[in-house]
């Protein structure tokens, strides 16, 4: 998947990174926004705490996870992606 620069992508925080990708991926599949919530994030945070420990579920737990953050970032996405549209066609 590629984000460009037009996103900011390049200063997020890897929490931040990490969370726009969800997204993303929950966008693409025609999802509710709030299964990243209420699914997602759950689910992680069990395997992680089962396989790799409490400092890492900890980690993972830094992860933000409001569906209004999922709201915010898909306009992000659909403007980078108009960006990218139309910059492909000037160049054409």
């Amino acid at each position: 998947m590629r984000i460009s620069k037009a996103c900011g992508a390049r200063y997020w925080s890897s929490y931040l990174l990490v969370k726009f990708i969800s997204e993303v991926l929950i966008t693409k599949q025609k999802k509710a926004h709030n299964i990243c919530e209420t699914l997602v994030k759950p689910s992680a945070l069990t395997m992680v705490q089962t396989v790799l420990g409490e400092e890492s579920e900890r980690k993972l737990m830094a992860i933000p996870s409001s569906d209004n953050t999922v709201k915010k970032r898909t306009a992000l996405v659909a403007n980078d992606m108009k960006v990218q549209v139309v910059t492909g066609v000037e160049k054409s």
